[in-house]
């Protein structure tokens, strides 16, 4: 990693320096922060399905607490972090976090929901802490390389540990996908992967920060997220980039060109539908993109249909509180272990009340992209927001990187008053 220079100017009024030297407390949240990031979705099972209280657990729930031990002092000793967590479109996060407690003391695993909301909570104040105490900068570069280490591990994994490392998926014609798997679920290596060449990509575009490591990191992470099959990642980090760069691609009136594109491309569509062979042409192309060439692959999305549909006839029939999180591995055992969409999760885990908010705050964010501009925070919001229409994402049974980079991302013009980072 590159050098990096802690700030160890205090200023009165604010701040983790308000009880010590913020050397040391900012040397704690760098290493809390790449914990986090690094390990809380680490699965070094063979079954990556499985979920199990081990030893990986307990290190994961150590994180855990040690970035709610973070994030609180920030919290207390630092008006501007106690503003920020309780300000839109952040604030929405904590809203969601309410539901999730109140939803757990009736699920039917009250404990590890409990936890699980917990962790929504610690990782919630102490990215706001980092961004903060830290600066943008910095904290963008840790994320960064506690992914690429990830993507590093996964590919040694790969490599001689196949049992951990490679993932056999059976396939709807009766065969087996043969996907990468590393450190995680084959869907997890895609997500860090993806999400470690949008924060690469953005150290470059929005603070100029480069070097030959990092390139080496973003080609580690494409070769990952090619192995890995995960074509969700795939789809999210093309329009990720494809918006991070909108003004270089559009020209400065984007807005306007982006409204011309979106409308040539319905019209487009329109007269394609227009076409009596189309239904086949589509088919034969959406079958050479699946992996089991079966068209009924992508037209499910990976059985995924089935899964969405079992998961609202679930949200409609308690849509008040829900059943808590972590709950969809005992409601959607027949089917997956996850409702494989980011707003459904909310909605099974807290009700429909849920599922509106977490609308409203995804909404929020876009809305400020036709204002204001930033590559590593935009890219970061895209990702997400693709991704999740196929995945979880954010809000899993232990907070991971993905929910740091929403966070970061979701707030970003909001860390703007920062008076201590800097690299």
């Amino acid at each position: 990693m590159d050098t990096i220079k802690l700030n160890t100017k205090y200023q009165t009024g604010g701040g983790l320096g308000a009880i010590g030297d913020i050397a040391i407390w900012q040397i704690f949240g760098v290493g809390v922060l790449f914990l986090v990031a690094f390990w809380n979705l680490v699965s070094l099972d063979s079954e990556k399905d499985e979920i199990a209280l081990d030893a990986q657990v307990y290190l994961k729930l150590f994180s855990i607490a040690c970035a709610g031990l973070y994030g609180m002092i920030g919290f207390l000793t630092d008006y501007r972090i106690r503003k920020t967590a309780l300000s839109f479109p952040l604030a929405w996060i904590f809203v969601i976090f309410v539901l999730y407690v109140s939803a757990s003391l009736i699920s039917v695993s009250p404990t590890t929901a409990m936890a699980s909301s917990i962790s929504i909570l610690c990782v919630y104040l102490m990215t706001i802490t980092a961004m903060f105490e830290l600066g943008k900068p910095l904290v963008v570069k840790i994320l960064f390389y506690a992914t690429g280490l990830f993507v590093i591990g996964s590919w040694l994994a790969y490599f001689f540990a196949p049992g951990i490392g490679v993932m056999e998926e059976p396939l709807m014609d009766g065969n087996f996908a043969v996907r990468m798997s590393g450190l995680a679920h084959p869907n997890t290596l895609g997500q860090h992967s993806a999400l470690c060449i949008v924060l690469g990509i953005g150290l470059w575009q929005s603070f100029q920060q480069k070097s030959f490591l990092a390139i080496i990191v973003i080609g580690l992470a494409t070769g990952a997220l090619l192995f890995c099959l995960s074509r969700a990642s795939m789809l999210a980090v093309i329009v990720a980039l494809s918006v991070g760069f909108r003004p270089f691609l559009l020209g400065e009136n984007y807005k306007l060109r982006l409204v011309i594109i979106v409308s040539l491309a319905v019209g487009a569509l329109l007269i394609a539908s227009m076409q009596t062979d189309l239904g086949s042409a589509i088919e034969k192309q959406l079958g050479a993109v699946s992996k089991s060439g079966d068209s009924d692959e992508i037209t499910t999305a990976t059985g995924r249909a089935e899964i969405w549909g079992k998961s609202i006839q679930l949200i409609k029939e308690r849509p008040m509180l829900g059943y808590g999180p972590t709950t969809s591995k005992f409601l959607l055992e027949e089917y997956s272990l996850y409702t494989h969409n980011l707003w459904l999760n909310i909605g099974l885990s807290c009700g429909i009340a849920g599922l509106l908010i977490g609308l409203l705050m995804c909404l929020a964010r876009i809305r400020m992209m036709f204002s204001s501009h930033c590559f590593v925070a935009d890219g970061i919001v895209t990702f997400i927001l693709i991704n999740g229409l196929f995945e979880n994402v954010i809000f899993s049974n232990l907070c991971g990187v993905p929910t740091i980079c929403w966070i970061v991302g979701l707030g970003w013009f909001q860390f703007d008053n920062n008076e201590f980072g800097d690299l």
